[in-house]
């Protein structure tokens, strides 16, 4: 179960091309920025984040935090680090390895007209992610582990990275920020970005966009209720909920012996103030596999090889699909309740879907980080819905796919053994199966 926790969630994929549009840059948090705030990755050097400058009009800034697993207390002791310990050695626990520059990042981050046609022009950052608690750990200090000593501030380089923004970048001069992210990073958008809220002026234009944050706590297939234990272990060594570095309203709602549920995206979301629009698969890739623990779905083992493409599942492992899917979107309804807030919610086998930088397949079908373009739910793709949202071109916000696992034709190839029992559909949101 924690090996499952720990594993990687995105692995960059992409090849530059004489046509590919201008890469991003690299920008390690200066120093007197780091002593001020106290930003360190894991392993105790200084964290960072590739930007490119928009047109000289634009003042919207799109910034996204990396996704990328977590690192868990790999023995369910109070003291076990091994994970963290391991994390520090990657380019997800330091920034020691960092290139120079980075490709075209897609999705909503991408350069391009034709694949991001109205926020192509805008100021991007890509936040790197190399503390491995959704950005919400703080131990004062550092933790020895084998006569290595292990850094928990992900809260700090946050901070460190917004103040550098506007030091170096002009955020100030910010009039709308979109704060995105995928998988880890997609969660830490829901458990900071009402904090994040407070280090921008308040005549900024503020939205939070997660991408495939929405982890249920949820019993896997077997009927076996696990899942949530990671987070229980995984507070222990962050101190994430000690510190208050999640949503403080969702904190003050639940007694000490349960604040792990405040960094977990189904309780947090009822308590979030700052317009939000969720994009997530309701059977989620990467759920699938590790927490409904279903092998049958085509996510990649640790490494990146290893599976099957495109997903094969039997008619027991395709119900067990569609019951998590009932009970997502369960889970999800408060956010149909807030004002100013909207959401796509398809019900492909993807796991992130408005970036592509992830894994790169043969014939781009494998399910992380596609479909910005290409699935459709009430006849829109993630790129046109998330635009007529934001830009208030249409009434429709909510868009729920009511097809069942398998059975949206637009989503990745899939070979699904289909369920003849109907599955309710989600009431009061725009639900149609208009491909």
């Amino acid at each position: 179960m924690i090996r499952h926790f720990v594993v990687a969630l995105s692995l960059l994929g992409s090849v530059l091309s004489s046509s590919s549009p201008p890469p991003m840059a690299l920008k390690i948090i200066e120093p007197d920025i780091v002593t001020a705030t106290g930003a360190a990755c894991l392993d105790g050097s200084a964290p960072g984040y590739y930007y490119r400058l928009g047109a000289t009009t634009s003042k919207r800034w799109i910034i996204y935090l990396e996704g990328g697993g977590w690192c868990a207390n790999g023995g369910g002791s109070v003291d076990n680090f091994e994970s963290c310990a391991t994390r520090a050695s990657t380019d997800t626990g330091s920034s020691k390895g960092y290139p120079p520059t980075t490709p075209d990042y897609g999705g909503v981050l991408s350069a391009a007209p034709s694949v991001n046609p109205d926020f192509h022009q805008d100021n991007h950052v890509f936040v790197k992610y190399c503390d491995g608690s959704s950005w919400t750990s703080y131990r004062q200090h550092p933790v020895n582990v084998d006569g290595r000593e292990l850094h928990f501030r992900g809260r700090s380089n946050l901070v460190a990275t917004f103040k550098q923004l506007r030091a170096a970048l002009h955020l100030q001069g910010a009039q709308e920020v979109i704060l995105t992210g995928g998988s880890a990073g997609g969660l830490a958008v829901m458990l900071n970005m009402d904090f994040v809220a407070t280090l921008l002026p308040r005549t900024v234009r503020f939205t939070g966009y997660p991408d495939a944050g929405f982890f249920l706590d949820a019993p896997n297939a077997a009927g076996e209720h696990v899942w949530y234990k990671n987070w229980i272990e995984a507070d222990k060594l962050w101190h994430s909920t000690l510190s208050n570095h999640t949503n403080t309203q969702c904190l003050a709602a639940y007694p000490a012996t349960q604040s792990w549920k405040c960094l977990m995206a189904p309780y947090v979301l009822p308590h979030i103030e700052t317009p939000l629009y969720i994009i997530n698969s309701q059977v989620d890739l990467w759920s699938t596999e590790f927490i409904l623990g279903l092998h049958c779905a085509g996510w990649p083992s640790p490494g990146g090889g290893g599976a099957a493409w495109p997903p094969n599942c039997s008619s027991s492992e395709t119900a067990a699909i569609n019951l998590w899917r009932t009970g997502f979107q369960a889970a999800i309804a408060p956010l149909f309740e807030k004002a100013r807030s909207g959401a796509y919610i398809d019900t492909c086998l993807v796991h992130s879907q408005n970036v592509d930088y992830c894994y790169s397949q043969p014939g781009n079908v494998h399910g992380n980080c596609v479909g910005w373009n290409s699935f459709l739910v009430l006849g829109r793709t993630p790129q046109q819905a998330f635009s007529e949202y934001y830009f208030n071109r249409s009434s429709t916000v909510f868009l729920v796919d009511n097809a069942t696992c398998g059975n949206n034709p637009t989503c990745p190839p899939a070979r699904i053994v289909h369920e003849t029992a109907a599955v309710p559909d989600f009431n009061a949101v725009s639900t149609a199966q208009n491909y």
